[in-house]
């Protein structure tokens, strides 16, 4: 529990209650059409680079690391959604 000093005074510590986020949030669904569009466009990069993997290009950028970099890519914009789900989880049964 965190606490927050009263504004009159000072004197006094109020509670702060914990605000969870949810899917009907405005920020969340922004962040989830995000994110949504992050990993769609490194799925279209990603089968862009398979399918010219022998061009020059792609063999001068190292193809290793741009793979890499591009996994990275799509776990990175596609973590908010543990974190959103770690809370929906405490609200519903996992196995629904």
């Amino acid at each position: 529990m965190t606490y927050w000093p009263d504004s009159v005074n000072q004197t006094e510590c109020l509670s702060i209650s914990p605000t969870i986020p949810t899917y009907t949030d405005a920020v969340v669904l922004m962040f989830v059409a995000f994110a949504m569009v992050g990993v769609l466009s490194s799925f279209v990069v990603f089968s862009v680079y398979v399918r010219h993997n022998d061009a020059r290009i792609i063999k001068a950028t190292s193809r290793e690391l741009s793979y890499m970099m591009l996994v990275g890519l799509t776990i990175q914009v596609s973590v908010h959604r543990v974190h959103i789900d770690r809370y929906q989880l405490n609200k519903r049964r996992w196995w629904l």
